[in-house]
C-alpha cells in the first residue's frame, strides 16, 4: 500500500468516526483533516469536494458494514438462520467497529432521504442493495418453511430494518443498554 493510499485511508477513518458522531451531511473538510492529523490541502488532493468526501465515507462505512455484518454470516445456512445471524451482527456492528456515535449509514438515510444529488443516489442504491439481499434471504427462509406464513419476504426485510432503527434509537437517545438484546428477542418472537 502506497503512502497516498495510507493517507486516503487515514482521512476516511477520521471522517467515518466524525460521521458516526455528527452525520455524513455535516462532514466538513477542515475538521476531518484535523482529526486525521493532516492538512486540508492534503485532504483536497484526495477529495476535491464535500460531496466526493461524503460518497467516499459512505463507501468506507459500507466496507466496515460488510466486514462486521455480512461476512461473518456467510457461513451460516441461508434462510432464517442467516437472517438471525445478520440481525445479531447488525445490532452490534458499530460497537465492534469502534463507531461511538452509532451507525453513520442509518444517519445518512435520514439525512439524505429527501435530498437530490449524487450522495442521495449513493445512499439509495446502497440501501436498495442491502434490502434486496435481505429479501432474497427471506425468500430462502420462506421456501424452507422457516417463516410464519403471514410474514412476506419484503415484510421480513422491513421488520429487520425496523428493529435496527428502533435499537439505535433506544441505545442512542434513551441510553438503554439492553436495546440490542430486546431487538433480538423481538426478532425471535416475530419469526417463530
Amino acid at each position: 500500500m502506497g503512502k497516498s493510499e495510507i493517507t486516503r485511508d487515514a482521512f476516511l477513518d477520521a471522517a467515518l468516526y466524525e460521521a458516526s458522531l455528527s452525520g455524513i451531511a455535516r462532514l466538513t473538510l477542515a475538521p476531518v483533516a484535523a482529526a486525521a492529523g493532516r492538512s486540508k490541502g492534503g485532504l483536497l488532493r484526495h477529495f476535491p469536494s464535500k460531496e466526493s468526501l461524503q460518497i467516499a465515507v459512505l463507501d468506507h462505512a459500507f466496507m466496515y458494514f460488510r466486514r462486521y455484518v455480512l461476512e461473518p454470516t456467510l457461513q451460516t445456512p441461508a434462510g432464517l438462520p442467516r437472517l438471525r445471524a445478520i440481525m445479531e451482527h447488525w445490532l452490534s456492528w458499530t460497537e465492534r467497529a469502534g463507531l461511538p456515535g452509532g451507525c453513520p449509514i442509518l444517519s445518512a438515510q435520514h439525512e439524505f432521504d429527501d435530498q437530490q444529488g449524487a450522495v442521495c443516489e449513493h445512499v439509495r442504491e446502497a440501501w436498495a442493495s442491502w434490502h434486496n439481499y435481505l429479501v432474497r434471504q427471506a425468500v430462502s427462509a420462506r421456501e424452507a418453511g422457516q417463516l410464519p406464513s403471514e410474514l412476506a419476504p419484503d415484510s421480513m426485510a422491513m421488520l429487520m430494518m425496523g428493529l435496527e432503527y428502533s435499537a439505535q434509537l433506544e441505545k442512542r437517545l434513551f441510553k438503554h443498554g439492553d436495546a440490542n438484546l430486546r431487538a433480538l428477542q423481538l426478532f425471535d418472537y416475530l419469526t417463530h
